[in-house]
Formats: structure tokens, sequence, C-alpha cells
């Protein structure tokens, strides 16, 4: 199911921003499939956040700071969730909370591919991410994600915040709000 995520400011921008949720497979371990889809104008996104620096994938903080790629999973029945961060240049982190801001911590599960498509028009960037073993398998009915983006639009001093939904007067991508079952 193609998702569409809105900016926290509404303005007309030449771009739209799209995502998908896969789940790939149940067993062993949970294993889920991202991508992200930039659609439109792309060249007021900085140039070079869209150039891949040929890397191997490393875990990596803050990447909120820049052009980042988000997901969230929890189970409906918990407050805890996953925080998985990804970007094109190959970094990556994924943090476990056992409510809504609280007790982050590194997960221990890493992102296990991360692929990227560049067209005139289109900029996709995929990732997949296995479920954590020392964290309880959420139920598969009982699913709610969150996904977004931080985009840099034009200067380095605009980002820009896209959600499925913004139910807060700030950007807040970990509020349990914005999250939608699947």
């Amino acid at each position: 199911m193609l998702l569409k995520l809105k900016p926290f400011v509404l303005k007309n921008y030449p771009f739209s921003v799209t995502a998908t949720v896969t789940n790939i497979d149940y067993s062993p371990r949970p294993t889920w499939s991202f991508a992200f889809f930039l659609q439109g104008e792309l060249d007021d996104i900085f140039t070079h956040s869209l150039q891949r620096t040929p890397s191997l994938p490393k875990r990596m903080d803050r990447l909120w700071e820049s052009l980042c790629f988000e997901a969230f999973i929890k189970d409906l029945n918990s407050p805890a969730y996953l925080e998985i961060n990804a970007t094109l240049q190959g970094f990556w982190n994924i943090f476990q909370f056992s409510d809504y801001r609280k007790d982050k911590r590194e997960a221990s599960t890493t992102i296990t591919e991360i692929k990227e498509k560049k067209e005139l028009r289109l900029y996709q960037l995929e990732f997949q991410c296995v479920w954590p073993e020392d964290l309880p398998i959420p139920s598969r009915d009982r699913l709610s994600i969150g996904l977004s983006c931080v985009i840099p639009y034009k200067n380095t001093q605009d980002l820009t915040y896209w959600a499925l939904t913004h139910p807060r007067n700030v950007p807040d991508f970990h509020a349990p709000a914005s999250f939608v079952s699947i």
C-alpha cells in the first residue's frame, strides 16, 4: 500500500513524498522492507543530499539533522516501539524505546540493506530491518507504524518535516498519534 506523507508546514512544494512498508517474513524474527519515494522537481533538495557516497552501511547518530528517512514500529498493546533511521549515504541507526521518548537505546539489530534508485523526477530509497532478538515479537494484527522523513529544501537552514500525520503543533515523529494501524 502506497502511503502519502504530508509536510508539517503546508506549502506548495514542487515534489511529493510517499512510502510503503512490507512485511517480508515473520519467522524466525519479523523482517520489514521500507521504501520512500520523492517525486517531482528535486533540484531544490540539496544536490549533495541526493549523492550516494559509496560506503558500507554504518551506524551513526543524529541522522535527522539532514536528509533522513524514518520508520517507527510498535505493537498497539504496548507503549514500546522501534525507531529506524536511514540515509542514502549508507548511514543508519535503530533505537528502541520503552514508551514515548523514554529509555532510548540502540537496538540490537541492523539495517540489512540500503538500496537507492534515481531517475529524472524520482528518487527511491529502500531499506530492510529485522526485529531485535531481545524484544518481544509484535503481533501481526496489532501493528502500528509511523513513516517520516526530514528533507533539506533550498538551503541548509530549511529542513522540512514529512509524516503520515502531524498531531501536534511541532513536528514530532515519535507521537503515538502519528502512527497508523496496518
